[in-house]
C-alpha cells in the first residue's frame, strides 16, 4: 500500500530548512497542567499527578491509554478489548462494562467527560499531553471520579504553516502512518489543524487451525480543529473527531490442558472457533468551546456531542471444540451530550473557579450468548437430547436514559505569601431510567435458559421490557492546605471526597445498587533542586471506600452469572517521582508506587472451582486484586554530531509485583504461566535527528525481552464446560520509524 521509497520521496518534498538547531539540555523543563481547571506549573499543584508530554508518548510508542499504565504507578488499564476496557487507580475501578454501571475512573478529553468505556480507549494522534490525577476528584471533576481522573489534551492550532508525517513499520507486518497539518486560514484570526492516523498489524497469536493469526490491529482516526479568534477577548474552538476499529475479537487461551491445543501455555498456538469473530467501533464527536475574558474572570462555555456504535463478538472457551463451544456478542450504541459553563478568576489574595455542568446519556446494549447444541447435550441437564450442530442463542437487551446535573466551586485563599488554603465543593444530582428485556432461547422453552435462567424471575417476565428508575444526589468537597517554602519546595495536606453514581446490573433483572463514596487523606511534597537539575515529588495517602461496586461470578442457576456486589474497602500507600539531570543531555527518571488495599466488608457467593460448588465467603481483610509495588525507570541521552545532527537514546523498564488473589477470584484455582510472577517490560528507542530537527529516523522495540503474560482468568465457561481461559498480552514488538516535519 505504501512503499518506503514513496514515503521517503514525500518526506523529501516536505523538508524546509527553517527550523532552529536543538540546544543542549542543561535543566529539567517546566511542565504545565490544567488539573485545577487552570494552567499551572505541575510543581505548584497540590495533587499527585503524572504528566506525559508528546515527546514521551512518542518515545514509548504509545498508541492509547493502555500504553501508559506501566509508567504511572497505581494506574491499571485492562485493554483485552479496545471497546470494553477497564481502568483502575489505586486499586479502585470498574469491572463491569454494562451500560447500567458507570466507571470509577473518569476519562476526559479536552475538558469533556468521555463516560462510557466503549469510547474511552481511543487511539492517540497529535496529543499534547496526558495527565493522570490520583485519588478522588469529586469537587474538581464531579461524579464518577472516585478513584481519579485521566485527562487527554490534544494539540491546538497555531498561527504558522507546519506539519509532520510519521511512518512506522515493524514485525507482524506493522504499518502505521500519521499525518498532521496546521495552517492559518486568516492570519492570527482563523486557524486550522488536521490530523489523521492509519494503523494495521497482523495477529501475534498463532492459529492452531491454520488461517489468520489472532490479536491483530486495524484502526483509522482523524480530527479537525478550527480555532477562531473573534476578538482579542473572545475565541471559539470547534473540534470534530472520527475513530473506526475493524479487527478480530479478543483472543482466548484455553487453560484446559486436555482440550486446548496450547495446553495452557501462553506462547503456544490456540484454537478460537467463534463464528463471526469481530471487534468494530464507529465513533463521532463534535465539541464547541467558547472562551471570553471578562474584567473579573474568564468564561468557558463547552458543548459536546459524542456518539459510538460497537460490535464485539469473541471466543469464550479457547479450545476450538464444538462440544464445548461458547461465544459472547456485545452490541452497543451510545449518545452523550454535555454542556458546561465555567468561570475562572483570580485577585491578589484569591483564585477561584465555579460553574454548572449538565450531561445526558442514552444507551442501548444487547448481550448475546451463543453455543452449539453439542455443548448443551454434553451437560448434565434434564433436557431431551437435541439435534447436533445447531446454534443455541440467548439474549439480554438493555436501555439506559441518564441525566446528571452539578454545580461546583473551588476557591483558593492566599493567607500569607507562602500559606494557601483551598476549599472546593460540588453538588451532583443523577437520575437514571433503566430497562431489561430477556429474550427466550431459540430452541427450548424459556424455563430452559442457561445463561439468563428463569429461576431469577417469573417466566411470564420473559420477552417483556421491565423498567426501573432511580435518583441519587451527593455533595463532594475538598480542602487543601499548602505551604510554598520557597520557589523550589511545596508541601501540602489534603482531604478530598469522591462519588460514583449508583446504577443497575445489566444482566440481573430489577437489580440496583447505591452510589460509591470515598474519603481520601493525602500529604506530600513537590521540590526541585540544584538549579532544576533534580526534581523530587512524594506523597502518602489513606482512603476509606464505602459501597464499592464490584462484579462477582456466581452460580445462581444455569451456568452462572456476573452479579454486582457492594462492599467497603480501605487502603494506604505512597508514591514518589524522581527526575535527575546528572550530566548535560542525560536524563534519568524513576516513578514508584506502593499500595496496600483490602476489603473491610464484603460477602460474596463465590464459586469453588475445585468442587464446582458455591460458598459464602467473607472477604474482610483480604486484598483487592492489584499489585502492591509498581516501579518504572527511564533513561534518555542525546549525543551531538556537530554538523550531522544528533543521536537520541531512550530506554525504560517497568516492574509490577505479582497480583494478589482471594478465594473469590478464579485465578486462585487455575494455574497458568507466570500467574504468580512479577511483570517486567522493557522498551527502547534509538533515533537520529538532523541538525534542523526536521528528520527523525528511529529503531524501536517494545517488551524487547519477550516476557509473556496474560490477563486474569475469565470463568464464564469454567464450571459447565470446563474451559476457563485467559487473554494474551503483547509479545516483543520491534521496527523502524521515520518522522519528517516542516
Amino acid at each position: 500500500m505504501f512503499s518506503i521509497r514513496s514515503i521517503g520521496a514525500l518526506c523529501f518534498l516536505l523538508v524546509l530548512n527553517t527550523s532552529v538547531k536543538t540546544e543542549p539540555i542543561t535543566k529539567l523543563s517546566d511542565i504545565v497542567v490544567t488539573s485545577q481547571r487552570r494552567e499551572e506549573l505541575l510543581q505548584h499543584v497540590p495533587i499527585t499527578i503524572n504528566s506525559f508530554d508528546s515527546h514521551f508518548l512518542r518515545d514509548i510508542g504509545a498508541q492509547s491509554l493502555a500504553d501508559i499504565d506501566n509508567f504511572s504507578p497505581a494506574l491499571e488499564v485492562d485493554n483485552d478489548s479496545s471497546t470494553q476496557p477497564r481502568f483502575k487507580i489505586r486499586g479502585i475501578g470498574g469491572t463491569d462494562f454494562g451500560i447500567g454501571t458507570d466507571p470509577a475512573v473518569s476519562i476526559y478529553q479536552d475538558n469533556i467527560y468521555v463516560g462510557r468505556s466503549g469510547s474511552a480507549l481511543l487511539q492517540f494522534s497529535d496529543i499534547e499531553r496526558v495527565e493522570v490525577l490520583k485519588g478522588p476528584q469529586g469537587a474538581l471533576f464531579g461524579s464518577n471520579s472516585a478513584a481519579g481522573v485521566v485527562h487527554i489534551i490534544t494539540k491546538k492550532p497555531t498561527n504558522e504553516l507546519s506539519g509532520s508525517l510519521r511512518t512506522r513499520f515493524g514485525n507482524y507486518d506493522k504499518r502505521l502512518v500519521e499525518a498532521v497539518f496546521n495552517t492559518p486560514l486568516v492570519d492570527n484570526q482563523l486557524l486550522l489543524r488536521v490530523n489523521a492516523i492509519y494503523n494495521q498489524r497482523d495477529g501475534f497469536v498463532d492459529n492452531a487451525e491454520g488461517g489468520g493469526d489472532f490479536s491483530d490491529e486495524d484502526y483509522q482516526a482523524t480530527r479537525a480543529n478550527l480555532l477562531w479568534h473573534i476578538t482579542e477577548a473572545t475565541q471559539l474552538n470547534y473540534r470534530f473527531e472520527f475513530n473506526h476499529i475493524d479487527q478480530q475479537g479478543p483472543a482466548a487461551i484455553g487453560l484446559n490442558t486436555a482440550l486446548s491445543p496450547s495446553q495452557g501455555h501462553l506462547s503456544g498456538p490456540i484454537a478460537n472457533d467463534v463464528v463471526g469473530s469481530q471487534e468494530k467501533r464507529y465513533f463521532f464527536a463534535h465539541s464547541l468551546n467558547l472562551q471570553h475574558h471578562f474584567s473579573f474572570a474568564t468564561m468557558k462555555l463547552i458543548s459536546s456531542y459524542r456518539q459510538f456504535n460497537t460490535h464485539n463478538r469473541e471466543d469464550e472457551d479457547g479450545i476450538g471444540k464444538i462440544h464445548a463451544y461458547l461465544d459472547s456478542d456485545n452490541i452497543e450504541s451510545n449518545q452523550q451530550f454535555s454542556q458546561e459553563i465555567r468561570f475562572v478568576g483570580d485577585s491578589e489574595h484569591f483564585d477561584w473557579v465555579g460553574g454548572l455542568m449538565y450531561r445526558y446519556e442514552k444507551g442501548d446494549q444487547e448481550t448475546k450468548i451463543t453455543t452449539y447444541t453439542n455443548s448443551i447435550n454434553a451437560l448434565p441437564l434434564p433436557y431431551p437430547q437435541l439435534s447436533d450442530n445447531l446454534f443455541w442463542h440467548e439474549s439480554m437487551k438493555n436501555e439506559l436514559s441518564a441525566h446528571s446535573f452539578s454545580a461546583f466551586a473551588d476557591i483558593g485563599w492566599l493567607m500569607t505569601e507562602q500559606l494557601k488554603l483551598t476549599f472546593g465543593i460540588r453538588h451532583t444530582q443523577d437520575k437514571k431510567n433503566f430497562r431489561w428485556k430477556n429474550v427466550s432461547n431459540n430452541i427450548l422453552p424459556a424455563s430452559a435458559d442457561l445463561f439468563f435462567p428463569a429461576a431469577q424471575y417469573q417466566v411470564a417476565q420473559k420477552n417483556q421490557w421491565l423498567d426501573q428508575q432511580k435518583s441519587w444526589h451527593d455533595t463532594s468537597s475538598r480542602a487543601v492546605l499548602s505551604y510554598q517554602w520557597n520557589e523550589q519546595l511545596l508541601g501540602f495536606f489534603s482531604y478530598s471526597q469522591g462519588y460514583k453514581a449508583g446504577g443497575f446490573n445489566s444482566q440481573q433483572f430489577l437489580s440496583s445498587f447505591e452510589p460509591e463514596t470515598v474519603d481520601n487523606f493525602e500529604g506530600g511534597i513537590k521540590s526541585s533542586w540544584f538549579n532544576q537539575k533534580l526534581l523530587f515529588n512524594a506523597s502518602i495517602f489513606h482512603y476509606i471506600y464505602d459501597n464499592k461496586q464490584d462484579i462477582s461470578f456466581e452460580q445462581q442457576g444455569g451456568l452462572g452469572q456476573f452479579v454486582t456486589r457492594t462492599g467497603n474497602a480501605e487502603a494506604q500507600g505512597g508514591e514518589l517521582e524522581l527526575r535527575w539531570l546528572p550530566l548535560e543531555n542525560l536524563k534519568l527518571g524513576i516513578n514508584y508506587g506502593y499500595l496496600d488495599a483490602s476489603w473491610t466488608k464484603r460477602i460474596v457467593n463465590a464459586v469453588n472451582y475445585t468442587t464446582s460448588s458455591s460458598q459464602l465467603i467473607d472477604l474482610a481483610g483480604q486484598p483487592l486484586t492489584t499489585p502492591k509495588h509498581h516501579v518504572s525507570a527511564t533513561l534518555d541521552y542525546q549525543l551531538g554530531l556537530k554538523g550531522y545532527g544528533r543521536l537520541a537514546f531512550h530506554i525504560n523498564h517497568s516492574y509490577s509485583s505479582k497480583r494478589q488473589f482471594t478465594l473469590a477470584d478464579a485465578d486462585y484455582y487455575f494455574k497458568y504461566q507466570n500467574r504468580d510472577s512479577a511483570h517486567h517490560y522493557t522498551n527502547l528507542r534509538m533515533s537520529w535527528h538532523d541538525r534542523h530537527n526536521q528528520w527523525q529516523i528511529a529503531v524501536w522495540g517494545e517488551n524487547i525481552f519477550d516476557n509473556t503474560y496474560s490477563s486474569h482468568v475469565i470463568p464464564v465457561s469454567a464450571v459447565a464446560l470446563g474451559t476457563p481461559y485467559v487473554r494474551p498480552d503483547k509479545p516483543a514488538l520491534w521496527g523502524v520509524e521515520i518522522i519528517v516535519g516542516f
